[in-house]
C-alpha cells in the first residue's frame, strides 16, 4: 500500500466528515460550526460597532478521540484562530492545494482547532464596514471563547462540545485582536501571536494609507449587492502576493490571491488606536505567550518580533520562534510543516 503513495479515505457519518490518511497518527474530524454573536464593544479599545446580532461561521477540526461519534462529555482543550486583513478561514483550512491544510495537519498531531471567518469576511455576517472595528472584533472573540466553554453554539452532526481550556491564536491583525481580547477579558489560557509586531515595513505603511484613502472616499461593497465601506488593504493582487509570501509555491499563491477579501473600513480605521492600547496594556496578559514570525516577512520586519516578546512582561512564560524561509502567510509557505511542528510542540507542552 505504501508504494502506491499516500491514501486518503473520507467517510461521512452523522454529519461529520472524517478523513483518514494512511500514514497519519489520528483520524481527522471536521464539523461546521456557527456562533451567534453581537457586534458590541466592551474592550479596552474604544471604536464604533452597530450592536446588531450576527453569525460567525467556521469549522471545528480535531482528532476523532475528541470530536468523533464515540467521544462524549466535556473536552480538554481547543485553540481558536483569528485571521488577519485580506484573509479568512481559508488561511487555516486551506484545501485548494494538498498538504497546506493547517488545521487538519494539527488534528493529525492530536490538536483541536476552531477556524472561523471573522465578522465581515467569507461566510460570516457582514456589518456595514464603518460599524465594525478591532475592539468589537475582540469582543466577538470573547463571546466565542465563552460559547466554546459552555457548548452554547451550533455544531454539525451532534451536540456541541464544551472545552475546559481555550487558547487564542491570531495572525497579523488577528494577533492584535487576540491581544486586545486577552487584555480586556482575561478569559483565555494561552495566547499565540503570529506574523505580528507593532512595527511594519514602509511598503505596508504605504498600503495602509492607500486603503484609508479608499475608505475616506466611501469604500466599496463587501461583495456585489452587499454592505459598503470595505476596502482591500493591498490595492492589487500582485501587491497582496508580494506582501504575503516568500517561499510559497505558485499554485498556493494563485489560490490564495483568488480567495483574498476586502476588509471592513472600521478595522483599518482602528489599527493605530489598537496599537497604542496594545503597547500600553500588554503587561495585563498573564498567560503563556508564543510569538511566531517569518524570517522573511515583507509586512512585519523580523527585528520587531523580539521587541513584541519583551512587552509581555506580565507573563512568566514567553517564547519566540522564527520560521525560516517564510513570509507573512506562515501556514501557506513551503516551510509550513516546520511552522506547524513548532506550534504543535508549544501547544502540546501547554496542555493543548
Amino acid at each position: 500500500m505504501r508504494s502506491a503513495g499516500r491514501i486518503l479515505v473520507s467517510i461521512v457519518l452523522a454529519g461529520l466528515v472524517l478523513t483518514v490518511p494512511a500514514d497519519a497518527r489520528a483520524t481527522v474530524v471536521t464539523r461546521a460550526v456557527t456562533f451567534k454573536v453581537e457586534n458590541v464593544n466592551r474592550s479596552v479599545l474604544g471604536c464604533p460597532s452597530d450592536g446588531s446580532k450576527y453569525e460567525v461561521k467556521g469549522h471545528l477540526i480535531g482528532p476523532a478521540s475528541e470530536l468523533g461519534p464515540t467521544a462524549s462529555g466535556r473536552r480538554g482543550a481547543v485553540t481558536l484562530y483569528l485571521h488577519g486583513l485580506s484573509f479568512g478561514e481559508f488561511l487555516w483550512n486551506f484545501t485548494a492545494v494538498p498538504r497546506y491544510d493547517y488545521a487538519a495537519a494539527m488534528a493529525r498531531a492530536g490538536h483541536t482547532s476552531v477556524v472561523i471567518d471573522r465578522l465581515g469576511y467569507g461566510t460570516s455576517g457582514h456589518p456595514e464596514g464603518n460599524e465594525a472595528c478591532l475592539g468589537a472584533d475582540a469582543d466577538v472573540a470573547h463571546q466565542i471563547v465563552g460559547e466554546l466553554r459552555s457548548g452554547d453554539y451550533g455544531a454539525q452532526g451532534r451536540r456541541s462540545p464544551r472545552f475546559t481550556k481555550v487558547a487564542l491564536a491570531g495572525h497579523s491583525i488577528g494577533a492584535l485582536i487576540a491581544n486586545i481580547e486577552a487584555i480586556s477579558f482575561d478569559d483565555v489560557d494561552a495566547l499565540l501571536a503570529m506574523s505580528y509586531a507593532p512595527q511594519i515595513t514602509y511598503t505596508t505603511f504605504e498600503q495602509f494609507y492607500q486603503s484609508r484613502g479608499v475608505c475616506d472616499g466611501g469604500g466599496q461593497p463587501a461583495a456585489p449587492g452587499g454592505p459598503g465601506a470595505y476596502a482591500y488593504f493591498q490595492a492589487t493582487p500582485a501587491e497582496f502576493e508580494a506582501s504575503a509570501f516568500d517561499s510559497a509555491v505558485p499554485a498556493v499563491r494563485a489560490a490564495a490571491v483568488a480567495l483574498r477579501a476586502p476588509d471592513p473600513c472600521g478595522d483599518g480605521g482602528s489599527i493605530i488606536d489598537g496599537l497604542v492600547q496594545d503597547l500600553k496594556l500588554l503587561a495585563r496578559v498573564k498567560v503563556p505567550v508564543f510569538v511566531v514570525c517569518g524570517r522573511e516577512d515583507a509586512t512585519t520586519p523580523s527585528f520587531a518580533c523580539p521587541v513584541l516578546k519583551s512587552r509581555y512582561v506580565g507573563s512568566r512564560d514567553t517564547s519566540l520562534y522564527f520560521v525560516p524561509h517564510a513570509g507573512h502567510a506562515l501556514p501557506l509557505e513551503r516551510t509550513a510543516p516546520i511552522f506547524r511542528r513548532h506550534v504543535g510542540a508549544w501547544l502540546g507542552a501547554h496542555g493543548f
